[in-house]
């Protein structure tokens, strides 16, 4: 019943938005023009980085961490180049926005030396209900790193923001050192007690047990996988060297989607899943909230 009236509340918040703002992606050409680079005419530009040739950016550019921060930012932002000429690219996009909303679709860019102007356009979704999103900019390419200013609505409003997507094993790039003989690859290094890290962390655990996060028969199966999956994730971070703790929510009951970290001096709570039900997969995200509320948990090693 309460993922029933989810559904509706969303579903009435949707249309009223959609209404409002014209978030269809035919209509969304006039709020969502891309941000042109500026020229200075009053001296010389530096030339231009040639595209690479052959499948010089193919692959999957892809945020490094989920961002906290901007409450109006996408995070988790990654774009799957599979095709590319000597003047664009395209490829599948998928992001979580503000308000637990996900977007999945596809994406197109136009090269000009190192700066490519994208457009994604898709659907956006919660739980089970859908819209039209789009989202634009013109970012540069340097390297593995794509820095892209982005604005763009979904249903539940507007969105911008600038992101970073870095693509793990781009051509020429070293490779990150192997881990040690009979060590587990999922299992995150040493490193600083810090948000970002806090966050490799999550989505390390989330990889470790894909079979955690399918596509179940039932709502019960998916919470009682997601349930685990967060104690296994407490324990990595316990692992890590993090105080990781469970969440309690405002009604009383122990969240199955959400725990909470000891960071900086304080707890924090970050909503790490969104929640799957029958036919629908768990999805890892990391994601900030207030209210923290912490319960003692040892959670489950491996």
């Amino acid at each position: 019943m309460m993922m029933r009236n989810r559904i509706l509340t969303f579903a009435v918040v949707a249309a009223t938005a959609c209404a409002a703002s014209a978030c269809s992606v035919e209509s969304s050409s006039q709020v969502l023009s891309p941000t042109s680079p500026s020229n200075n005419s009053g001296g010389s530009n530096p030339p231009s980085t040639p595209a690479p040739p052959g499948d010089g950016y193919l692959g999957t550019w892809q945020s490094a961490f989920m961002a906290v921060g901007d409450p109006k930012s996408c995070t988790n932002l990654q774009w799957t180049v599979s095709s590319q000429t000597s003047s664009s690219l395209s490829g599948t996009f998928s992001a979580t926005c503000p308000g637990g909303v996900t977007i999945e679709g596809s994406a197109s860019g136009q090269l000009d030396g190192n700066t490519v102007t994208v457009t994604a356009t898709g659907k956006a979704t919660l739980s089970g209900a859908f819209c039209d999103f789009s989202l634009s900019g013109t970012g540069t390419i340097a390297g593995d790193a794509l820095t892209i200013p982005y604005t763009g609505h979904t249903c539940l409003g507007p969105v911008e923001g600038t992101e970073v997507l870095r693509r793990p094993g781009a051509p020429g790039q070293p490779a990150p050192p192997p881990p040690p003989p009979g060590a587990n690859p999922n299992h995150v290094g040493p490193g600083p007690l810090s948000v970002d890290r806090a966050s490799e962390v999550v989505f390390a655990t989330g990889n470790e047990f894909p079979g955690l996060t399918a596509v179940f028969p039932s709502d019960e199966q998916a919470v009682a996988a997601a349930e685990e999956l967060l104690r296994r994730t407490i324990w990595h971070l316990q692992l890590a060297g993090y105080q990781a703790a469970r969440q309690r929510n405002p009604s009383g009951a122990i969240s199955n989607d959400k725990l909470c970290i000891f960071i900086d001096g304080r707890w924090h709570a970050f909503d790490i899943f969104r929640l799957g039900f029958a036919g629908s997969a768990t999805r890892v995200q990391f994601l900030e909230i207030t209210g923290e509320n912490p319960v003692a948990d040892g959670g489950i090693p491996d």
